[in-house]
């Protein structure tokens, strides 16, 4: 995810699996045509389950679309679908560094941790990297909090 001004572009691998009501064929595998099929559906359960908050306001996501990148048979299933978006929000209101907070709320209630992926994310912000993994029991994350941390002390 690179944070800019006033939005955040984000590419983001989301398992088959954490997505419901889509594998058709329930084999842990995508087909074109059940992408095709549920494309809005696709869209909707990953749009409403990444939820990125920037000094407490919600991001709205502009622009979005289904890309596939991995093909793991001669019928093109694959594993996982990539979600690109544009998310913008309201321009930050002049402080140093207003915390970002990131929830994703795909990681299912009813799996164990082990059935389910967990999410790797890299979040750039005015060239600062920083990394977050994202399980079950560690849905939500804050991010570049620098000037928060530093008016506690």
């Amino acid at each position: 995810m690179n944070i800019r001004e006033d939005d955040a572009v984000v590419l983001i691998g989301v398992s088959a699996r954490s997505l419901r009501g889509v594998d058709d064929n329930h084999d842990g595998l995508l087909q074109p045509d059940e992408i095709k099929r549920h494309h809005d559906d696709i869209l909707q359960q990953i749009r409403s389950g990444f939820i990125l908050k920037i000094d407490g306001i919600q991001a709205k996501v502009s622009e979005e679309y289904l890309l596939v990148s991995m093909h793991v048979d001669n019928k093109q299933s694959t594993p996982q679908i990539e979600w690109w978006s544009r998310l913008v929000f309201e321009p930050l209101s002049g402080k140093v560094s207003p915390c970002v907070v990131l929830q994703l709320n795909w990681l299912l209630p009813d799996k164990t941790a082990d059935e389910q992926a967990g999410y790797g994310i890299q979040i750039i912000r005015n060239a600062m990297n920083q990394l977050g993994h994202f399980t079950k029991s560690h849905s939500t994350q804050q991010f570049h909090c620098l000037a928060n941390e530093i008016s506690k002390q």
